[in-house]
């Protein structure tokens, strides 16, 4: 057996790693269709800094760790500062049960993303302590408007995460608000977002580990940051979907766990939040992926969106924003109806027959100036999303009452359905935000074409996302093949771990 450290996912799991031969996987990963790497970092050399009590004109050094490398940033500061930083980590509005709930989820991630672990029965070692987001602003690092200033680049290097320029000029606006709010939370991964994405897009064969120590350092404030104003939501919230974003382009696990985090910290805050038109490009995305996420794992999303208004069109849900609540709504049918058949009780279809009704009279609502607010790429793009999630929603409807091999002509109709209007419009446009219909379409139609998957940018610029999905994909088919004939998302429950796109 090769003298090699456990892979990542042996690592995380604590199973025992075994390797055969000079195979580039191990059995375990194998056997799981998982992707077998070890790229976590060594662990950190060394106690950390012993926390001493300083004088009342005494001053302090930060030293920030990057990697194996240090640097001490001095600051002036007063008891105060001091003071604040052992305060409780949650306001009293926030649920502590959700956030430890959420924080434990979060260790799931590998390690490349983990802080070094400190010995904790050494008690020279201090303790984490919460960090208050937005009234340190002054200490920390100026601002610094080339980060996120740069029209002519900033759409070149977001345009992964909407459909097209008209967005642009919103999104950054909103990012600058976000990070005015609190510099300290968001000058890392603000920092390393736009050159992860470059480097994705040309498919690099390695990660920068400049770039993930920074997001590191970065999940860490996710972790530890207090919110206790509408300014620190924000900020939290524009942290998570950025991390969440830059995981999607490299590692390609965890990414929802840090989404649903974020989301459940800000939740006592989000309905002020939503009724800002100004900062939606930030508010709405999270709670877009979240629903999603949860139709295909049928459990229920952190939020429940509330259209302020039927005309609003966002950067990543396009014209499904009168669609989110509808959707919840079937998450939470969808999460009863999965209880009731596996505690075997007597079944309720009444909901589900409503929200289906709902879904068929469905239709996007455009503002008035649709047509000349956007241009002509952006609104086919945005048109094809609501007429396949809609049909996705209904085929979702369908299968969650009909097990394989049970009325397959209705599920396969909806699936062709839905293929049929990616091939409509992506004769017309590059198409974008459809990754769920599609998938969803693949697995009642066997052998759709993988390059369906690397015409839409944003999963060309994962192939670690592509893989995960194709292997997904083989699973429920290898299920199907072999005369499955449980509910389809019983089988995805069991299937290979993957990340579900928007």
């Amino acid at each position: 057996m090769p003298n090699r450290r456990a892979c990542d996912r042996c690592h995380r799991l604590k199973e025992g790693c075994r390797w055969e031969g000079g195979s580039t996987a191990c059995t375990l990963c194998k056997r799981s269709k998982s992707s077998c790497t070890t790229l976590r970092a060594p662990l950190r050399q060394g106690r950390r800094a012993k926390t001493k009590p300083l004088g009342q004109d005494a001053s302090i050094d930060v030293w920030e760790v990057e990697g194996f490398e240090t640097k001490s940033i001095k600051t002036s500061t007063s008891q105060a500062l001091i003071k604040s930083r052992m305060q409780p980590s949650l306001s009293a509005n926030t649920s502590v049960s959700h956030i430890n709930e959420w924080d434990i989820l979060l260790e799931t991630i590998p390690d490349c993303y983990q802080s070094p672990k400190t010995n904790e029965n050494d008690s020279s070692t201090p303790q984490r302590q919460p960090q208050k987001v937005s009234q340190d602003i002054s200490m920390e690092q100026p601002f610094k408007p080339w980060i996120i200033d740069q029209f002519d680049d900033f759409y070149t290097r977001h345009d992964l995460f909407m459909f097209g320029p008209t967005f642009a000029r919103d999104l950054r606006v909103a990012i600058q608000h976000a990070y005015t709010c609190s510099p300290t939370l968001l000058h890392d991964i603000l920092m390393v977002i736009s050159p992860a994405v470059d480097r994705a897009k040309q498919k690099p064969s390695s990660w920068n580990q400049t770039e993930i120590n920074r997001c590191t350092t970065s999940i860490e404030k996710l972790r530890t940051a207090r919110i206790t104003s509408l300014y620190d939501a924000l900020a939290i919230m524009a942290l998570g979907q950025n991390l969440a974003a830059f995981n999607l382009l490299t590692y390609n696990t965890g990414a929802i766990f840090i989404m649903q985090y974020s989301l459940t910290s800000i939740r006592p805050w989000y309905g002020q939040l939503s009724k800002d038109p100004s900062i939606d490009t930030v508010t709405i995305t999270p709670v877009f992926w979240d629903t999603v996420h949860c139709l295909l794992k049928r459990e229920i999303p952190i939020i429940k969106f509330y259209s302020r208004d039927p005309h609003t069109v966002d950067r990543m849900a396009g014209l499904c924003t009168t669609l989110l609540p509808i959707l919840y709504d079937l998450c939470v049918v969808s999460h009863t109806l999965k209880h009731q058949l596996q505690s075997s009780s007597e079944i309720n279809t009444q909901h589900l027959q409503h929200i289906e009704q709902k879904l068929r009279s469905w239709k996007p609502t455009p503002p008035p100036d649709f047509t000349t607010t956007f241009t002509p790429h952006e609104i086919l793009k945005m048109e094809a999303q609501a007429s396949m999630y809609r049909t996705a929603s209904l085929l979702i409807c369908h299968r969650l009452l009909h097990p394989i091999g049970t009325e397959d002509d209705i599920a396969i109709s909806h699936a062709n359905s839905i293929l049929l209007d990616y091939a409509r419009y992506s004769a017309l446009v590059s198409l974008q935000m459809v990754t769920f219909p599609i998938l969803l379409a693949a697995l009642e139609v066997e052998d759709v074409d993988e390059g369906i998957w690397k015409s839409m940018p944003l999963l060309a610029a994962a192939p670690t996302c592509i893989g995960k999905m194709g292997a997904f994909v083989e699973y429920v088919w290898m299920r199907r093949l072999s005369g499955c004939t449980g509910f389809i998302f019983d089988v995805v429950d069991s299937g290979p771990e993957f990340i579900v796109v928007p």
